[in-house]
């Protein structure tokens, strides 16, 4: 799967760092709220050392995930990979988890906190390479079927070793999709894993769109939709703060237009949320972005985050001229232990 609304209280942000890895090891840093599991961190290393202990396909995703940064963080009853939105590389993703699964999918296998994560670092193993589709669903959806039966046969991987039922069908945007056999372990040599569908990565920018799938690999080594010719790239997200016992929340929306794009969202807004990374867009050159914050209940705007809208209203506009970041943040009204705690929002293209 791959985005869900997540509901947190940012109190802190720090690294931590696997140990005893016989190769580069992805960095996964924690974001911790108040509503974490105390076994959270703990569950997470020990699925990353069975990962690597059992070798072959979950070891190979973690080899993958070598050198880049993946920040984790809490969410009830499942796992997503945040959508990874403008270009990944270089940059962190953003993974939900649950440490204590539990319960039966539809087609009655079980739901494994290992395995469930399993499933998502596949997603981010294939990002980090440009494999993952990151175009519009519209313009993809059997390409996104496809990535959603590569991270099931992940999830299977796990599920076989432990002796588990294996999943025959995945919820894909309330349908049921049927998962082909080359998702199941072990495998079949009659079923070997397809070609993966091609994936329309496009600028909106007048007659300069390129589509990556056709691109040559030699300009154009591990891209993906953004960074296109005559476009400008803007990453943000929602970034809240609060006490010791709530966190502020709010609305963050971006007019696209007729020439914006953004990640396959439609309206392009994440709505009452206390944190949500990377709503990220693109623009031609030279047009007018009109950016628009509203704050949640017992919540106010507080101020835009670096970046394009910085210093200004919660009706923000502004010329697209240069990549930035487009960042909301909010804070309580009635805080009960001010001063309120309020996350650093980073911002590469405009520190």
């Amino acid at each position: 799967m791959t985005r869900r609304n997540a509901i947190l209280a940012l109190l802190s942000l720090w690294l931590s760092s696997l140990a005893g890895t016989a190769f580069a090891a992805p960095s996964f840093v924690f974001l911790k709220g108040f509503q974490d599991p105390s076994n959270f961190e703990s569950r997470f290393n020990s699925c990353i050392s069975q990962f690597q202990a059992a070798g072959g396909l979950s070891a190979a995703i973690l080899n993958r995930l070598a050198n880049s940064e993946v920040v984790i963080y809490y969410q009830k009853g499942g796992a997503a990979l945040d959508p990874p939105g403008a270009d990944p590389l270089g940059k962190p993703l953003y993974l939900a988890w649950d440490s204590n699964l539990t319960g039966l999918y539809p087609d009655k296998a079980p739901k494994n906190s290992c395995a469930g994560l399993l499933h998502e670092l596949q997603h981010a193993a294939r990002t980090v390479v440009g494999s993952e589709c990151t175009g519009a669903l519209g313009d993809n959806e059997a390409a996104y079927q496809f990535d959603e039966k590569i991270g099931s046969r992940a999830e299977n991987a796990w599920l076989n070793r432990l002796g588990l039922k294996q999943r025959t069908t995945y919820n894909f945007y309330e349908k049921t999709l049927t998962l082909d056999r080359w998702t199941r372990w072990p495998p079949s040599a009659a079923n070997p894993v397809p070609a993966a569908p091609k994936c329309i990565r496009s600028c909106p920018a007048p007659n300069s769109a390129v589509s990556v799938a056709d691109a040559p690999q030699a300009a154009c080594t591990r891209c993906v939709r953004f960074h296109q010719p005559g476009c400008i790239d803007f990453h943000g997200g929602i970034y809240s703060g609060g006490d010791h016992r709530r966190v502020a929340n709010g609305s963050l929306r971006i007019v696209i237009g007729a020439v914006g794009y953004c990640q396959g969202r439609n309206p392009c807004e994440f709505r009452e949320q206390v944190t949500a990374p990377h709503l990220d867009t693109a623009f031609p050159k030279g047009v007018t972005v009109t950016a628009i914050a509203t704050p949640g209940k017992d919540s106010r705007f507080y101020r835009w985050g670096p970046g394009a809208c910085k210093g200004k209203g919660s009706t923000c506009s502004f010329t697209a001229t240069k990549p930035s970041c487009i960042s909301a943040q909010f804070l309580l009204t009635n805080p009960t232990a001010p001063p309120q705690s309020l996350p650093t929002v980073p911002c590469q293209e405009d520190p």
